[in-house]
């Protein structure tokens, strides 16, 4: 991976196992993510229906994530509680990968200061012990792969995070965005490969069938609270939009808002040195379009924090000061410090949406940096 000394990797591991130590003891009691994706594990095993009828509350993970997490499940034999702490400690070990990755662009400061800001959503991640450090890891690999000019390698990566949970197959658009086709292709395959094998035990046709099921069980779920995927109950930036307007054009209004960020953010000629940020903006979208999104799947924003946070340590005067004061509102609305906080009833939707305004914010701030001509792009 990167050329970390030895004495970084040993502040790195040892910050890990004291991380693993504070999150998982309370991931055992809770967890339940995994525990129910471990029962899916063993109905793919005994060859049962996968996705028969919807759980309580979200949707079953796309067909792949059996296969993944079949040795969690197969721990889990000897003891729920076992799998779980495997699950929780290959989630670390993602965290700890995604980390050392992001190195290779920027300097610890910028990386220290993207993970405090993504404390909480980490925190609630390993809470419910959900894939979300598994999708980082894929990602930012990919990032980094395309960096470096490996666009057949970053595609597959994001054709596995997307046979994984769906939603970051978004970040394709910046192969179609520079007509990289061919990449196009290859991560599209990878994706459609890993999903149909995962299930091929069921048979060459029950494979699609049950691929089907799972897309028809997905479009049946709904939150805790009853809101229910189709009507966009669950997706962060419609709710945002309900929460500011109160009707349908508002929300519209909104998504437009967003994809005009992106291709503000993507614009430009291609700079590999810039594959962070855009990886890092689709990556963003894809969790605020996403039908299904909770606020540990915020744990994804890692990628854009520390492309926007390393991009602001370039200019200087006037421009630096504001695209900090945006870098650091950014973080603070995602960090959720914010919610619990008495607000006037014409921002009464910031504590409930804290996450998404920020993800706002911090996709504004990514589009201006990339508009800069002039201005720095993430370090080499």
């Amino acid at each position: 991976m990167a050329g970390l000394s030895r004495r970084e990797w040993a502040v790195v591991l040892t910050l890990a196992a004291v991380f693993a130590a504070v999150v998982l003891p309370g991931a055992l009691h809770k967890g339940g993510d995994i525990v129910y994706e471990m029962a899916q594990s063993e109905r793919l095993l005994r060859g049962e229906p996968l996705f028969a009828s919807a759980p309580p509350q979200g949707t079953h993970w796309p067909p792949f994530s059996a296969v993944l997490i079949l040795p969690f499940a197969l721990l889990a034999r000897l003891g729920t509680g076992l799998g779980q702490a495997a699950w929780g400690l290959f989630g670390v070990a993602c965290l700890v990968a995604s980390v050392v990755l992001a190195r290779r662009w920027t300097s610890w400061g910028v990386i220290g200061v993207a993970l405090l800001s993504l404390t909480a959503a980490l925190q609630n991640n390993f809470r419910h012990l959900n894939v979300n450090t598994v999708l980082l890891a894929l990602l930012v690999w990919a990032a980094d792969e395309l960096r470096r000019g490996r666009d057949t390698r970053a595609s597959a990566l994001i054709g596995l995070a997307a046979a994984l949970k769906a939603f970051p197959a978004l970040a394709f658009a910046i192969f179609v965005w520079r007509r990289r086709w061919r990449a196009l292709g290859y991560g599209v395959c990878v994706a459609a490969a890993a999903t149909y094998l995962a299930v091929l035990r069921y048979g060459p046709l029950d494979a699609f069938a049950t691929v089907w099921d799972w897309v028809e069980v997905s479009g049946r779920a709904k939150s805790y609270a009853g809101a229910e995927v189709a009507t966009l109950g669950m997706q962060k930036l419609a709710r945002l939009g309900r929460a500011m307007t109160e009707s349908a054009v508002g929300v519209g209004m909104l998504h437009a808002a967003l994809a005009a960020l992106v291709v503000l953010a993507l614009r430009g000629s291609p700079r590999p040195e810039a594959a962070p940020a855009e990886v890092g903006a689709l990556t963003l979208a894809a969790v605020l379009l996403a039908p299904i999104a909770w606020f540990h799947s915020f744990t994804l924003a890692f990628p854009a924090l520390v492309a926007a946070f390393a991009a602001c340590r370039g200019p200087s005067g006037r421009r630096r000061t504001t695209w900090i004061a945006a870098g650091a509102a950014a973080a603070v609305l995602l960090s959720g410090v914010l919610a619990n906080l008495p607000y006037p009833n014409a921002l009464a939707f910031v504590p409930r949406h804290n996450d998404t305004v920020g993800s706002l914010v911090l996709l504004g701030l990514l589009a201006a940096q990339r508009g800069d001509l002039k201005g720095p792009s993430v370090p080499a």
